[in-house]
C-alpha cells in the first residue's frame, strides 16, 4: 500500500516541475519538497499522507489541506513560461492554450513563510559554477570583464567586498548600492524592443510607442536604450528606467558578480480596471488581510497598465525573489499588486520577446482577438479562497471593535471631513475604535460594519434614552491613528440630550457574532449654549500665516521661494530651533485645510523642517498644489486648520490667524 501511495503521489505532483531549480530533498517521496512542505504547504515532510486520510500530500487538492490558499483562473496573453510556473509561492497549471491567451489555474499560498528561511551560503561560488547559464552575459544583461572590474572596485570602495561575503550578504548590500548608483527616470520603451539577429530594434508598428516611452525627447532610441534596456549602459550612465528596466539592470550587474539571476514577470490576481473582477475579491476572499491587501493595491489602478517585473537570485541553495533591494519579496503585498501571479521567467529580457504580444497590444497594434477588454493583457475568470481543514489560520475578520472615545463633530479632536445633512438640527458624533491594522485601509472593517448592529442609545441617569445610529461609514488611516466611525442623532432625538450631562454610549440590537464594545469610562457631553470646547495642548502653535512674496518677509527668504508660485509661511509661536522643528514635522501630520465661508475647502501640505529669519523667528512652509491654486478664491481670507491625525504630535493655530487673500 505504501509503495502504491508514493508512486501515485509522484505522478500527481509532476504537473509542477521547475527545470531550472536544483532538486530539493523529498524525505517522504510524496512529490513535494521538504522545504515547500515546511514553508508553503505546512504539511509533514516526514509523512506522505499528513492527515492520514488515504490521499497523498502531493495530490493537487490534498496539498491545500494544511494551508490557506487562493485559487484563480486567469487568461493571460503569452508568453507564459510553463516550466517555472510552480514556485515557492504558487502552484499553477495550463488548462488551455490558444493564439490569443493562455488559461491558467493558479493556487496561491499567500501566508507562506518562505522569506523566514533565507540563509546565506558561504560556499555559494561552488553552486554558482554549476549554473553557468544564469550568470553568463545576455543580449540585455550585457556585462563584460571591464564592467565587472569597475563594479567590484566601486563596491569595495564602499566597504562591500564580493570575495568576503556570503551570497545573501552580497545580494542585499550590492543591490542597495546598485539602486543608489543608478537614478530612476520615467522612460518606458522596453516592451517595444526585440532582437532580430541578436541586435536590438523597435518592433515593427511600435515606433510611436517607443518615441512616447523615451525619458527625454532629445534622445535617440539607442541613447534611450543605453539608459533603459542594456545593463552595461545603465551602469555606465548611472540611469535606469521603471521596474522592467531596473530588473534588466540588476540582472546584468548581479550576474557580473557571479550571482545566478533571472527576471520574473508577475501580474495582479485581478485586473483593477474590471469592476467584475474587483467584485470577486470583495465577495470571495474571506481572509481579511488578504482581501485588504488586494483591494488596497487596486486603488488608483483602475485604468492603468499594471504588472511588475523584478528578479530572482539563487541564494542559500534556491531561487529567492529580489524586488529592487528587498530579498524575500512575498506574493502578498499591498504595495506590489496586492496578490501576485507569476506568469513568466526569463534568463534575459530578450528571451521573452514581449514586444510581439504585450507590446503590440499596449501600442494598439494587436491583430489577434482581444479577449481582455481593459488596458491589461490578462483577466481573472474565477476567484475563490479556501481555509484548509487542518490549517492553523482564521479569517482575521474583526468580530468586535472597542469604542475608546466619542466626541461631537465640532470638537477639535476631529480629523475627518464630510458634508453633513441637517448640520444644525441633527446631532453628529464620531466614535474612535481601538483595533486597526496599520497595513490595511477601510476594507479591514467592511465585513464587520456590514453585519454589526448600527443601533445605539445615549444613556444618563434620570434622563430619557437618546437613540442614535451608525451611518455613512468610517474613515481609516491606522498608521496615523485615524479609525473613526460616524454616529448620527436624528433631529427628533437631539433635543433630548441635556447639555452639560455626561452620557454613556450603549450598543443595542447586538448579534452574537459581531458586536461593539464600549471601553470603561467613555462618556460624551453636549456643550451648553455659547460654551466652546477646550483646546487640546499643542506642540507647535502657528501664530501668523503670510505669503512668501509679501514685503514683510526678509529678502533672503523671498528669494528662496521666488518660483512660479509663492508658498505659505507659518510663523511658529514657540521658541524652537531648526533641529526641534525638523524632528516635530517628521512625526506630525503635515496635512492642513484652508477654509472660508461659501468656498470649497482646500487641502494643503507642510514641508518637513523649517526656515528661519532672525534669531527667534521660525517659519513652517505650507505648499499649495495646482488644483489648490485653481480653487483659491481671490481676495478671500482663509482659516488654517491642521488635520492632526497623528497622535502625540499636535499643531494648533492661534485665534485670529487668517491666511490673507490674493489678487
Amino acid at each position: 500500500m505504501t509503495t502504491i501511495l508514493l508512486s501515485l503521489a509522484v505522478l500527481l505532483a509532476v504537473g509542477c516541475p521547475d527545470k531550472v531549480q536544483p532538486a530539493d530533498p523529498d524525505a517522504d517521496r510524496d512529490g513535494l519538497s521538504d522545504f515547500q512542505e515546511t514553508h508553503k504547504y505546512f504539511t509533514d515532510p516526514k509523512s506522505a499522507d499528513s492527515d492520514k486520510d488515504g490521499l497523498p500530500d502531493g495530490d493537487w487538492e490534498e496539498r491545500r489541506e494544511f494551508a490557506y490558499t487562493v485559487r484563480s483562473i486567469v487568461h493571460v496573453l503569452p508568453p507564459v513560461t510553463e516550466d517555472v510556473l510552480c514556485d515557492d509561492y504558487q502552484d499553477a497549471r495550463i488548462l488551455e492554450k490558444s493564439e490569443d491567451y493562455v488559461e491558467l489555474e493558479v493556487i496561491h499560498y499567500p501566508l507562506n513563510t518562505v522569506a523566514d528561511a533565507i540563509a546565506g551560503n558561504p560556499d555559494w561560488r561552488r553552486d554558482a559554477a554549476r549554473m553557468k547559464d544564469w550568470v553568463a552575459p545576455g543580449l540585455t544583461a550585457n556585462w563584460d570583464e571591464e564592467m565587472r572590474g569597475k563594479l567590484v572596485a566601486s563596491l569595495k570602495k564602499e566597504g562591500i567586498d564580493p570575495d568576503a561575503l556570503d551570497d545573501k550578504g552580497l545580494v542585499e548590500r550590492a543591490s542597495k548600492w546598485l539602486l543608489g548608483h543608478a537614478r530612476s527616470v520615467d522612460g518606458f520603451s522596453t516592451f517595444c524592443s526585440w532582437f532580430p539577429g541578436g541586435k536590438a530594434a523597435i518592433y515593427p508598428g511600435l515606433e510611436e510607442s517607443a518615441e512616447r516611452g523615451k525619458a527625454g525627447k532629445g534622445l535617440t532610441v539607442e541613447e534611450q536604450w543605453q539608459r533603459e534596456l542594456f545593463a552595461k549602459g545603465m551602469f555606465e550612465n548611472a540611469v535606469r528606467g521603471t521596474c522592467t528596466s531596473s530588473a534588466i539592470y540588476m540582472n546584468g550587474c548581479l550576474k557580473a558578480l557571479g550571482i545566478p539571476t533571472r527576471i520574473v514577470l508577475c501580474i495582479p490576481v485581478v485586473d483593477a480596471s474590471d469592476e467584475r473582477e474587483v467584485g470577486f475579491v470583495r465577495s470571495e476572499i474571506r481572509h481579511a488581510r488578504v482581501r485588504g491587501a488586494i483591494l488596497r493595491a487596486v486603488q488608483g489602478q483602475e485604468r492603468s497598465w499594471t504588472s511588475h517585473t523584478f528578479n530572482e537570485v539563487f541564494v542559500g541553495g534556491r531561487w529567492r525573489r529580489l524586488n529592487y533591494e528587498r530579498l524575500g519579496q512575498g506574493i502578498l503585498d499591498p504595495n506590489y499588486l496586492g496578490l501576485m501571479t507569476h506568469v513568466a521567467t526569463f534568463r534575459d529580457w530578450a528571451d521573452g520577446e514581449m514586444a510581439k504580444t504585450w507590446g503590440l497590444r499596449s501600442g494598439g497594434k494587436w491583430a489577434g482577438r482581444d479577449v481582455f477588454g481593459g488596458p491589461n493583457p490578462y483577466s481573472a475568470v474565477a476567484l475563490s479562497d479556501r481555509f484548509g481543514p487542518n490549517a492553523k489560520v482564521d479569517s482575521e475578520e474583526f468580530r468586535s471593535l472597542t469604542i475608546e472615545r466619542v466626541y461631537w463633530w465640532d470638537s477639535p479632536e476631529r480629523t475627518v471631513e464630510m458634508q453633513l445633512d441637517d448640520r444644525e438640527t441633527a446631532g453628529h458624533l464620531l466614535m474612535h475604535v481601538r483595533e486597526g491594522r496599520s497595513e490595511e485601509g477601510t476594507e479591514q472593517y467592511a465585513t464587520f460594519y456590514g453585519k454589526v448592529s448600527k443601533g445605539f442609545v445615549l444613556r444618563a441617569e434620570g434622563r430619557p434614552d437618546v437613540r442614535a445610529g451608525a451611518a455613512r461609514g468610517y474613515w481609516v488611516d491606522s498608521a496615523a491613528g485615524m479609525r473613526e466611525f460616524y454616529l448620527r442623532i436624528e433631529p427628533s432625538e437631539l433635543p433630548k440630550v441635556t447639555p452639560g450631562v455626561p452620557y454613556s454610549l450603549v450598543p443595542v440590537g447586538e448579534n452574537e457574532t459581531y458586536r461593539w464594545v464600549v471601553a470603561d469610562g467613555v462618556k460624551v457631553v453636549r456643550l451648553k449654549s455659547g460654551e466652546r470646547p477646550p483646546k487640546p495642548k499643542a506642540d507647535v502653535t502657528i501664530a501668523r500665516a503670510v505669503w512668501s512674496d509679501a514685503a514683510e518677509i526678509p529678502e533672503e527668504i523671498r528669494k528662496a521661494f521666488s518660483g512660479d508660485r509663492p508658498v505659505l509661511l507659518c510663523r511658529v509661536a514657540e521658541k524652537k530651533d531648526a533641529a526641534e522643528l525638523k524632528e516635530f514635522t517628521s512625526r506630525a501630520d503635515l496635512r492642513f485645510f484652508l477654509e472660508a465661508e461659501g468656498q470649497p475647502t482646500l487641502k494643503v501640505g507642510a514641508d518637513v523642517g523649517s526656515v528661519t529669519s532672525g534669531a527667534d523667528l521660525a517659519w513652517v512652509v505650507v505648499r499649495l498644489g495646482p488644483a489648490d491654486w485653481e480653487g483659491l478664491a481671490a481676495d478671500v481670507g482663509y482659516r488654517l486648520r491642521p488635520q492632526n491625525a497623528r497622535p502625540g504630535s499636535r499643531w494648533a493655530v492661534a485665534d485670529g490667524v487668517v491666511v490673507p487673500g490674493r489678487k
